[in-house]
């Protein structure tokens, strides 16, 4: 025998109660009610959208929770769909695909400190040493020989001996078009 929910007398009562279990079934992937979480777009009418929250790879994307929320919510911002439904057969080949993207953003936030994008765009005017590199960007020696090792360590910049200066260049020819692309970038305002 199946048993179902007591309703609240009040209002109140409801609202709290659907809160409840719109946060079990956020949690637990299981509809308080006795349902399963399955997709419900297009079946509730005009009230209600399916969405989903964030999923993990592979099977376990099939089997993820489905939530509604209120289409008035799902529908206020131009900028995101409607409706939110996936695509498997487009999603798979890109997962592969941006996974070497995922080492892009060390380069970005290392180039997002003000002195390091002064040091690597002057670095593709002109090949310098720290000594030099430091009186053109008006700090000390050690606050720029700091951020040239960051810039090393992620192959931005490279270093090479001559005598006794340490002289830096930008790494090679695609560091020296990122960076003067995005100087040329700022230009379009």
């Amino acid at each position: 025998m199946v048993r179902k929910p007591r309703q609240p007398a009040n209002r109140a009562g409801r609202d709290a109660a659907a809160e409840h279990d719109a946060a079990a079934t956020a949690t637990t992937g299981r509809d308080t009610a006795g349902t399963t979480g399955r997709d419900t777009a297009g079946t509730t009418g005009r009230d209600t959208v399916a969405t989903t929250g964030r999923h993990t790879a592979g099977a376990q994307a099939a089997n993820r929770a489905t939530t509604t929320v209120p289409r008035s919510r799902a529908t206020d911002r131009d900028d995101i769909c409607g409706v939110y439904r996936t695509d498997p057969a487009k999603i798979a080949p890109l997962r592969e695909k941006i996974a070497p993207a995922a080492g892009v953003a060390e380069i970005f936030a290392a180039l997002a400190d003000p002195t390091r994008v002064k040091i690597a765009y002057a670095l593709c005017q002109e090949d310098l040493c720290v000594c030099n590199l430091s009186a053109l960007l008006g700090v000390s020696p050690q606050t720029c020989s700091y951020h040239l090792r960051l810039l090393r360590s992620l192959r931005i910049v490279r270093y090479r001996r001559q005598g006794r200066n340490v002289i830096y260049s930008v790494d090679d020819e695609h560091v020296r078009q990122l960076i003067t692309m995005a100087v040329k970038h700022l230009s379009h305002r």
